[in-house]
């Protein structure tokens, strides 16, 4: 038995019932079914704060620079940080 698989039974007991042995994506459904929202939360952890920098740091150039569509991109990127962080909190 595999690592995977013997991970899972481990976890749940059995096998979830969407992995089929004869499915080509046995192993990704797997993989995805095992995820939870502490997965999901080390995900989406990094996006923010990366983001945010480079978000501000774009603002601001497009600001300095006096390009709107600088700007424009840079409160965008800002915007998106601001939803994703949403879910990671």
């Amino acid at each position: 038995m595999t690592g995977c698989r013997l991970n899972i039974l481990m976890q749940y007991g059995s096998l979830p019932a969407i992995a089929e042995k004869n499915d080509f994506f046995y192993f990704l459904k797997i993989k995805l079914s095992a995820m939870n929202t502490t997965h999901l939360h080390m995900l989406l952890n990094h996006f923010p704060v990366i983001g945010t920098l480079i978000g501000s740091m774009l603002l601001l150039w497009g600001i300095l620079r006096r390009q709107q569509q600088q700007s424009n991109a840079g409160a965008v990127i800002l915007v998106l940080m601001a939803i994703i962080a949403v879910p990671v909190f």
